[in-house]
């Protein structure tokens, strides 16, 4: 894991101990929600633009094959 992806975690960690005291319910579970799914969108984006690289690369050096 990143060194940001550990500061992050652990700034969620300590976010959600400060605020279990609170009754947030719903809110948090929808906030967890859009930072799973914003997550989710930024690791989709990082795969795509890899594995295009990697595609283009394999194409200019030995050719194209297939599809």
């Amino acid at each position: 894991m990143c060194p940001a992806w550990a500061r992050l975690n652990a700034c969620i960690r300590g976010w959600m101990s400060y605020f279990v005291l609170a009754d947030l319910g719903r809110r948090l579970r929808d906030v967890d929600e859009w930072f799973r799914r914003r997550m989710r969108q930024i690791r989709w984006k990082e795969w795509k633009r890899y594995s295009a690289k990697r595609r283009m690369r394999g194409r200019m050096s030995g050719g194209v094959r297939g599809g």
